[in-house]
């Protein structure tokens, strides 16, 4: 999900189309609902990797949200659920940057040691580092914050 972050924009859609991932079983949808430059940088960052054959579609959530008093993230990961045929959704948000081994890192959580699926296992939450971590005392707290919560 994307809204006005011209400078997250071509890196979050770039994480995502290099995800390693079998190119005929994986789609990304850029949800976009930016009011600003964020839009081009999308729809350039998307065409280039339609390009080189990665599915990569961009929906406009604010289209079907416009008028609506609740114009949130859920409501716009509802819109790209329901226009998809996925057995798995992974959510990115637009300052993630994955390793692009994450979906072969998660995916296996969802399967047995058989290779059946799990049906206990509805979400796999990983840990979340941060690039950014010596960077001053702020982002050094939010660190150590998150580490002591794991």
């Amino acid at each position: 999900p994307l809204f006005n972050e011209p400078a997250s924009a071509r890196r979050a859609v770039d994480v995502a189309c290099l995800l390693h991932w079998p190119r005929d079983a994986i789609e990304i949808q850029i949800l976009d609902d930016s009011e600003d430059g964020t839009r081009t940088v999308v729809d350039d960052a998307c065409a280039e990797w339609r390009e080189r054959g990665v599915v990569c579609n961009v929906l406009r959530v604010n289209k079907m949200l416009r008028g609506k008093a609740r114009r949130t993230k859920a409501a716009a990961l509802e819109y790209g659920r329901t226009r998809t045929a996925a057995d798995f959704i992974t959510v990115l948000d637009a300052d993630a940057v994955p390793g692009q081994d994450y979906l072969e890192k998660i995916i296996p959580y969802f399967y047995d040691e058989r290779g059946e699926r799990r049906s206990e296992i509805a979400v796999v939450q990983p840990s979340v580092g941060f690039r950014n971590a010596k960077q001053n005392f702020l982002t050094m707290h939010q660190a150590f914050k998150e580490e002591a919560e794991t």
